[in-house]
């Protein structure tokens, strides 16, 4: 047993910024609940600049968002951590169909421009 990793611990990341083979392998040793992030999302965020702008911007988004006013400041960033991805639309795109359920559910929070909803009768 090189380690034993609780709440908080992390591991992976120098094979994630260095694009090396693992050190040790990872087994759970109870249940466990493992947040985990990808390589391209793990390097846009721990970058100096685009990693740190981008969360900050979306933080700002999120202090915006009416809907999310009874969470705490530290709740919303979770959220902004947790970002999936900017996604362009252009104008006329459909970005969801009234009564067609979706592959992956998704939550959308406009950054900029506009998107217009409409329902049929």
């Amino acid at each position: 047993v090189v380690a034993e990793l609780n709440s908080g611990d992390s591991f992976g990341e120098l094979s994630l910024l260095y694009n090396t083979r693992r050190e040790a392998t990872f087994r759970a040793a109870t249940d466990a609940v493992v947040y985990v992030i990808s390589r391209r999302l793990f390097k846009q965020f721990t970058s100096r600049n685009s990693g740190r702008k981008r969360f900050q911007e979306c933080c700002a988004l999120l202090d915006e968002v009416d809907a999310l006013t009874p969470l705490l400041r530290s709740e919303r960033r979770e959220l902004a951590a947790n970002l999936t991805d900017w996604v362009s639309f252009e104008a006329g795109q459909r970005i969801l169909t009234q009564d067609k359920v979706r592959q992956t559910p998704l939550w959308y929070v406009v950054h900029s421009g506009t998107a217009m909803l409409y329902q049929d009768d």
